[in-house]
């Protein structure tokens, strides 16, 4: 946002311009952050720290389990919330029992 103003009021882009691609943007900006802030909910609860505890327990230190059960998670999550939650909340998630299997 800050960047945006800044291009503005250089003139770098008309204000009419700018306010025209804000309107055509604020659906989708408005969705991914209801996602986010969602997903971020489901975080609070240890939703997917209890889907970490189910992957390293399902795995038991074979990393090709741990793939195929880091992948259904993440269809899962990504078909409930979305690629942008899979992405910044799971992925944290799934080191853990990665780190432990190649440990193991």
């Amino acid at each position: 946002v800050p960047a945006a103003a800044l291009v503005v009021a250089i003139g770098a882009v008309p204000p009419a311009q700018a306010w025209a691609q804000v309107r055509e943007l604020l659906p989708v900006v408005g969705f991914l952050a209801a996602v986010l802030v969602l997903a971020e909910l489901c975080d609070d609860e240890g939703l997917f720290t209890a889907a970490g505890d189910l992957m390293a327990g399902i795995c038991r230190g074979r990393p090709e389990r741990l793939l195929g059960g880091v992948f259904a998670v993440a269809a899962l999550v990504t078909a409930v919330l979305s690629l942008d939650a899979t992405v910044v909340l799971l992925t944290p998630v799934a080191f853990a029992p990665a780190a432990r299997a190649a440990a193991a």
